[in-house]
């Protein structure tokens, strides 16, 4: 275990020792354990010394980990008055990779459109795919946003035979049955851009 002057650069392995609590808070790929800040990742130390934070940016393949302003990919699996509750998939553009638990995910009313939302069920519904933005990590489940223009629903499923909604105009319409939906949309909605 490498205990003795590590610095920002050096390369450590899991255990090795990165600081003490009372000099440093632990960052990504670090914790704390007795007062004693320690390496859980293989791979390259940064000491903030502004923001007194000890982290190990990963040298191993490691699952992906949603940080806060990530875009995610997610599946809608619960609707309730005040809150979408989603299941992450993956990170946009990293859909090769599974992500690193925490796994659920919510976007309450409040952040899942710029205009006012009285009913949440005309944004989402259950099964829809969605891509939105990380918030919290702190908490559990993961506060998510689909405010922005490129957020929302990427992919809709209709809600009377469940088959992939195509846009047509601002509305969502079923080529099976004919259903007209709406959708807080991504504005790249079936374009495959993921």
């Amino acid at each position: 275990m490498n205990n003795e002057g590590v610095k920002s650069g050096d390369f450590v392995i899991p255990g090795d020792v990165l600081g003490v609590g009372e000099e440093f808070m632990p960052g990504i790929g670090a914790y704390e354990e007795d007062g004693i800040i320690y390496s859980s990742v293989a791979g390259i130390v940064d000491l903030d010394m502004q923001k007194r934070k000890a982290s190990v940016e990963a040298r191993t393949d490691l699952p992906p980990v949603p940080r806060e302003g990530d875009a995610v990919i997610c599946e809608v699996v619960d609707l309730r008055s005040q809150m979408a509750m989603v299941e992450l998939l993956a990170k946009s553009g990293q859909l090769d990779r599974a992500l690193s638990i925490p796994t659920k995910g919510r976007v309450y009313i409040s952040q899942s459109s710029k205009r006012y939302v009285t009913n949440l069920q005309n944004e989402f519904r259950i099964g829809d795919i969605i891509r939105a933005r990380v918030r919290d990590t702190r908490k559990y489940p993961v506060e998510l946003s689909t405010v922005d223009a490129d957020l929302g629903v990427i992919l809709g499923l209709c809600t009377k035979c469940r088959h992939v909604l195509k846009k047509k105009g601002s509305k969502l319409t079923c080529p099976n049955c004919g259903s007209v939906e709406t959708r807080k949309m991504a504005s790249d909605y079936g374009e495959g851009s993921i």
